[in-house]
């Protein structure tokens, strides 16, 4: 949402750093659920699928690799716009974002963190993320770059720190 926001709605010129935590920019492929849908989508079947997924979680589906949402949120000019700053962080052991690499991002503008690539010790999934103070430190320093400070490693259990 606060994706469409910048690249749709005018946000690009209201935001200046954006930073998300477990992103899913290709959208995620947990369970073999992009490939069912898009199966399903082939077969005339997705309104059936839509009627079982919405009533529980209505944007999941967006959520899917090859969504109509991602893949207008990847058109033109691509997901990063210019003027802002992206700072994407992510876990190697988020279990909803698969593969987690679907949160990283390409351009001079996007900055990648995959928390375990500086601190082996956490072992936060995607939600445990939201409590991580690993994660806390970089979402601080990509807030503030010009009073970054160094982030320690903080042992997490996968459910936070």
């Amino acid at each position: 949402m606060p994706s469409y926001y910048v690249k749709f709605l005018g946000g690009a010129s209201k935001v200046d750093k954006y930073v998300s935590l477990t992103p899913l920019w290709n959208g995620t492929t947990l369970f073999g659920a992009s490939h069912l849908y898009a199966l399903a989508a082939a077969l005339g079947l997705a309104p059936g699928f839509n009627g079982i997924l919405d009533p529980a979680c209505g944007s999941c589906r967006q959520f899917l690799r090859g969504s109509e949402f991602l893949t207008n949120l990847r058109s033109g000019n691509g997901v990063f716009q210019p003027g802002v700053t992206y700072t994407n962080i992510m876990t190697r052991y988020d279990e909803a974002v698969v593969p987690y690499t679907s949160g990283m991002g390409t351009g001079p503008n996007v900055k990648n963190i995959v928390l375990q690539d500086s601190c082996l010790l956490d072992l936060a999934e995607h939600a445990g993320v939201a409590a991580d103070r690993n994660a806390a430190g970089h979402v601080l320093n990509a807030l503030d770059p010009a009073h970054a400070k160094p982030v320690p490693c903080v042992p997490a259990t996968p459910v936070g720190s």
